[in-house]
Parts: C-alpha cells; sequence; structure tokens
C-alpha cells in the first residue's frame, strides 16, 4: 500500500541577503558588475529563521554550466549565528584558487549556508545555495 504524500508549504530560508558596492545597494539578484583590478562588496546576512546558520560561504563559480564549479571561494565563517544580522565585505579580484586569472566570462557570486546541524559540532546539516548577483571579467585584459 502507497504512503499518501502529505504537500505543505516550502521550509523558510535560513537568511536574507543585501549586496552594496561603492555606497550603491544592487537590486535583488539580478544585477552584472564589471570586475578590472578587484571588485568589493558589502554583504548585509540577516536570519531569517529559527534555524542554527553553523557556516556561511562566498564563492564565485561560473555563471554558464551547472553549479557547484567554483572557482575561489571568497570568504568562510564557521561562526554560529542563531539570530540577528551579520555583515560581510568580500573582493575578488578575478582569480581563481591558484591564483591565475580567470577565463573571460560571467561568475555568480553565491552564499552557501549549513544549518541545523546539531549544535554545529556535526558535519552533516542542511544545505541552502542563493545566487547574490554576478560579476564580469569578460572586458579586463589583466593589464
Amino acid at each position: 500500500m502507497d504512503t499518501p504524500i502529505t504537500k505543505g508549504p516550502p521550509p523558510s530560508l535560513a537568511a536574507s541577503f543585501a549586496v552594496r558596492h561603492d555606497g550603491e545597494n544592487l537590486p535583488g539578484n539580478e544585477w552584472v558588475l564589471p570586475v578590472g583590478e578587484e571588485v568589493r562588496l558589502v554583504i548585509s546576512m540577516t536570519h531569517e529563521s529559527d534555524r542554527v546558520i553553523c557556516l556561511t560561504e562566498f564563492a564565485v563559480e561560473k555563471a554558464e554550466g551547472p553549479s557547484g564549479q567554483t572557482a575561489r571561494v571568497l570568504r568562510r565563517d564557521e561562526t554560529v549565528l542563531r539570530e540577528g544580522r551579520r555583515i560581510y565585505e568580500v573582493t575578488w579580484d578575478g582569480r581563481d584558487e591558484q591564483g591565475s586569472r580567470v577565463a573571460p566570462a560571467r561568475y555568480r557570486l553565491v552564499a552557501t549556508l549549513q544549518t541545523d546541524a546539531v549544535e554545529c559540532g556535526a558535519s552533516n546539516g542542511a544545505v541552502e545555495g542563493y545566487g547574490l548577483g554576478q560579476l564580469d571579467v569578460s572586458g579586463y585584459d589583466g593589464r
């Protein structure tokens, strides 16, 4: 006998984000910024649920193709967050983890949160990914 599936609302997101560049708020997650020698962003993360956030990571990945192809991790924070807001500053110079200039293309700025690991002592837990916007290195020749 088949067990009936009970439908309900999707779980609430653990956080919301706002991104600023040169003192200006960037709208939603549809923005594209050119990257010259580097780009500096201020990211405000507000805790939105009753879940514990155990890990916050900001990275860039190639916009075309499957997600998860990280070019570079920009910031990793293992501070436990139960409520409130955090401000992060991130800088990207258009280089990958090995220090080489990435191929000319658009790259997604993504935030990944690990939530609900048992008081953050366990390595498992729910993982949530957020697309924050795009960075474009196609117009920069590295000089």
